[in-house]
């Protein structure tokens, strides 16, 4: 018969695992959802900060495609992702994912559509005071600023 060597590590864990105490998965979530509302408003106020940068790029950016601008652009907006979703603010990150969706496609293809970024910077002016009982709108909204993404061309594969 063929005997099985477990490594220790894997017994050390087993041990930790089946020992009483710690936390439930929903006691988990419910502090660290205590937690991140103990935050909510700092992230809320950068969302708001960033977002008055990228209005202000915005304004820059009619006048053409300035690479340090756009790039600038594209980072205020992946900023956006990340806080949005921390915040509880789903809207915001979805439209701002989906600007820095358009940027890549605008670069990869070489074209420049300031109607298009400005159409995404109006959707995260309206939705930044969206009420959470309007969610079926800004989906709606979401939606439709795909569609325009989806109208530039994707990069050819490898």
């Amino acid at each position: 018969m063929t005997e099985i060597a477990i490594p220790a590590h894997v017994k050390r864990f087993a041990n930790l695992v089946n020992r009483p105490g710690g936390q439930t998965a929903e006691e988990a979530i419910e502090a660290a959802s205590t937690n991140l509302e103990t935050i909510r408003d700092r992230v809320v106020a950068a969302i708001d900060t960033t977002l008055q940068r990228m209005q202000a790029l915005g304004v820059l950016l009619q006048a053409g495609s300035e690479p340090a601008a756009v790039e600038e652009m594209y980072k205020l907006a992946n900023t956006v992702v990340g806080l949005a979703g921390t915040a509880g603010l789903g809207s915001l990150g979805d439209v701002s994912y989906s600007l820095c969706e358009l940027i890549d496609r605008l670069r990869t293809a070489k074209i420049w559509n300031i109607q298009a970024i400005q159409l995404h910077l109006d959707a995260l002016r309206r939705l930044q005071s969206t009420a959470p009982g309007e969610q079926a709108a800004a989906q709606a909204v979401t939606d439709a600023l795909r569609r325009v993404v989806a109208r530039i061309p994707l990069p050819p594969s490898p």
